[in-house]
């Protein structure tokens, strides 16, 4: 990785916009404004320099607009997990749907933490890389049993059930145990990337989107053939 960048120009915008190009070829940015840190921590370049208005960097990242956008998603989080929870009479509603409650409270913990708290970046703040990698995790998970219980209403209609719908269910179900596990493995790999070096934090996070764009196909197509 190389840690000298002049001003970078990203047309039809002016180099370093919304900030100016400095005398000594770097980025000045505007008050407001500060270099791309989200996900950036592996650029080669240290955060406390990344983060700096003089950083060899275009002014990308909007801290007002980022606070205004994570107090949306924790608000739209907390209300879907009021929707989710009012209706719980049965123990099995809960052993239904607590991926998709795991993921909202994640998500809302998440948000709210990073709204109030401005300096807080994925692998570099050990709680807020928990609460986003578990979210991602979780919510993969929560597709995996929305695919299954379909599968079980495709079983017991009359109209679609046939020996090749059940045998395809059962198949579902063993391969379910698994996908529990393998989203525990890779979601927790995302915040131990706060603990290794850059080049071992950009391979661990290329392993997870791998395996997580591997999972998503899988249940795409699943029963298809």
């Amino acid at each position: 990785f190389s840690t000298i960048m002049s001003c970078q120009t990203f047309a039809p915008a002016q180099a370093c916009w919304p900030g100016v190009c400095g005398v000594n070829g770097t980025c000045i940015c505007s008050s407001s404004t500060q270099p791309q840190v989200e996900f950036n921590y592996f650029a080669g370049i240290s955060l406390k320099e990344l983060k700096k208005n003089s950083a060899v960097a275009p002014c990308l990242q909007d801290e007002k607009v980022l606070q205004i956008l994570y107090g949306i998603t924790a608000g739209l989080s907390l209300v879907a997990i009021i929707y989710q929870l009012k209706d719980v009479k049965r123990l099995a509603y809960i052993k239904r749907l607590w991926p998709s409650i795991v993921t909202l409270f994640c998500v809302l913990f998440a948000s709210t933490y990073r709204t109030f708290d401005t300096g807080l970046v994925f692998g570099v703040d050990v709680l807020f890389s928990i609460l986003i990698s578990n979210a991602y995790g979780f919510s993969l998970l929560s597709i995996s049993f929305i695919v299954r219980d379909s599968l079980y209403s495709l079983v017991k209609g009359e109209e679609w059930s046939s020996s090749s719908v059940e045998r395809l269910m059962e198949r579902y179900i063993r391969m379910s145990k698994l996908w529990i596990l393998y989203d525990a493995f890779f979601a927790q790999l995302g915040w131990l990337t706060c603990f290794t070096d850059e080049i071992a934090s950009l391979n661990m996070l290329r392993c997870i989107l791998i395996a997580y764009s591997v999972q998503t196909l899988v249940l795409c197509c699943f029963g298809q053939n």
